[in-house]
C-alpha cells in the first residue's frame, strides 16, 4: 500500500482564496444558527413551505419564469388564480404556463417521482468528494459543478 495518497488535480477555477473560506465559513455558521433555532420550533412548517415557496420561484425565474409568490402559492393549494379581467389571453398563458413549471419544480422538492430520486442520488454521489473534509459549502459547490459538467456532458 503506497504511503501517501495520489494527488487530485484541481481545475484553477475551484482554488478557494482565504477571503472566500472564511465567507464560507461564516455562512456556514449562520446557517447553523439557523438551523439550531429553528429545531422543534412551532413555526418549522411555516418556515419551510415559505422557504421552499421562495426556491422554487428563484428556480422558475433562473428558467425564465417569472411567477407572482403568490400566484404560486394558490396553484400549490389547488385554488384558483385570480387575475385581472383586462389582461390578454396571452399574458393569462404566460402565467399558467410559470404556475405549471414552478408547480414541477416544487414537486422535485417536495415528492420526487422514481426517475428524478434516480437524479437526486446521482447528484448526492457527486457530491461525495475527496474535498469533503475541508468545508462542507465548498464540498457543495465543487459537487454541483462536478454534476452539471457530468449532465452537460450527456
Amino acid at each position: 500500500m503506497p504511503d501517501h495518497l495520489p494527488q487530485q488535480t484541481v481545475p484553477p477555477w475551484i482554488q478557494v482564496t482565504p477571503a472566500l473560506a472564511g465567507a464560507l465559513e461564516r455562512a456556514s455558521r449562520a446557517i447553523a444558527r439557523l438551523d439550531q433555532a429553528l429545531d422543534g420550533h412551532p413555526l418549522l412548517p411555516a418556515f419551510l413551505y415559505r422557504a421552499r415557496l421562495d426556491a422554487v420561484r428563484r428556480q422558475a425565474a433562473v428558467d425564465g419564469h417569472l411567477i407572482d409568490p403568490w400566484h404560486l402559492a394558490a396553484m400549490l393549494e389547488g385554488l384558483r388564480m385570480r387575475m385581472d379581467h383586462a389582461m390578454r389571453i396571452i399574458d393569462r398563458g404566460v402565467i399558467f404556463e410559470a404556475a405549471r413549471h414552478a408547480l414541477a419544480l416544487h414537486q422535485w422538492l417536495i415528492a420526487p417521482d422514481f426517475d428524478q430520486e434516480g437524479e437526486v442520488h446521482q447528484a448526492a454521489a457527486a457530491l461525495a468528494t475527496p474535498q469533503a473534509d475541508a468545508s462542507p459549502l465548498l464540498s457543495a459547490a465543487i459537487g454541483v459543478v462536478s454534476a452539471l459538467a457530468l449532465h452537460l456532458s450527456l
